[in-house]
């Protein structure tokens, strides 16, 4: 079952918060804002925030230009502000609010079952289906697995109500993830600009070993043109191969078809 939305509203007076993420960063950051929300409701009512994530969210809602290191500012500035709740993304690598659980709530009313994960939901879920029950309202939620509170005071409603317990999250990142960090970190002029592969696909110790043993490498500042010349680069390709002016401008290097026609 689809359990995102199609449409969400947005406000015509934004809260002070995402105003707040407006002045810093400009149209980059209501850009940047409105695209989480939409990942978040197309998904429900969160989203999770990690490397991955981070990279298809570039991809997917065309933020290429604007660079992950900047999206990554906003997001953690949306943290810092309030816009998302800074204890859930602190505990789960979460985004979500108030606002998205109570809007997601309302939309999502009269389906026929909602699924809401335990140690993600704020006060605001409880409110809602308590409200309802006491209008006489039929709360259409279905929350699984229970604990033996919630199992007692569902018999007392109308609705089918419960709370299930998130998946326990990893007490470390996977391996991919920590080489893909260390590689950001030891590359910090490469901008995360999109991928299609599998980042588990890339052994980011022979990716930096290869861009140092390369001037034309070191001039690359595009995660995405790495990843396509991948095979090339650990092969050997690039080695010998000088950066041109045009390189060097843009951080992808143009082909120097000199120095590559003498290889072929």
């Amino acid at each position: 079952m689809k359990c995102g939305l199609k449409t969400f509203p947005l406000p015509i007076d934004l809260s002070d918060e995402v105003k707040l993420v407006e002045a810093e960063f400009g149209v980059n950051g209501f850009a940047v804002y409105i695209k989480l929300m939409q990942a978040i409701y197309a998904r429900g009512y969160y989203m999770k925030w990690d490397i991955d994530t981070s990279l298809l969210f570039i991809r997917d809602y065309c933020l290429s230009a604007v660079g992950r290191n900047l999206v990554s500012e906003i997001v953690a500035c949306c943290v810092r502000r309030g816009v998302f709740d800074i204890q859930l993304y602190q505990k789960y690598s979460i985004l979500t609010s108030k606002r998205i659980q109570e809007t997601f709530l309302v939309a999502m009313q009269r389906s026929k079952e909602i699924v809401f994960e335990k140690n993600y939901a704020l006060p605001i879920v409880y409110e809602f289906i308590g409200n309802a029950n006491k209008n006489g309202k039929n709360v259409n939620i279905f929350l699984k697995n229970v604990d033996i509170l919630q199992q007692k005071k569902g018999k007392e409603r109308k609705g089918n109500i419960s709370l299930s317990s998130p998946p326990t999250p990893p007490t470390g990142e996977s391996d991919e993830n920590t080489g893909l960090k260390v590689f950001l970190e030891n590359h910090p002029n490469i901008e995360v600009d999109g991928y299609n592969g599998k980042i588990s696909d890339i052994d980011f110790d022979r990716l930096s070993a290869a861009i140092e043993e390369s001037d034309y490498l070191k001039e690359v500042t595009s995660f995405l043109w790495l990843c396509n010349q991948y095979e090339k680069i650990i092969s050997g390709y690039f080695k010998t191969i000088k950066p041109t002016a045009k390189s060097k401008a843009d951080g992808k290097p143009a082909e120097n078809w000199t120095d590559i026609l003498e290889r072929l």
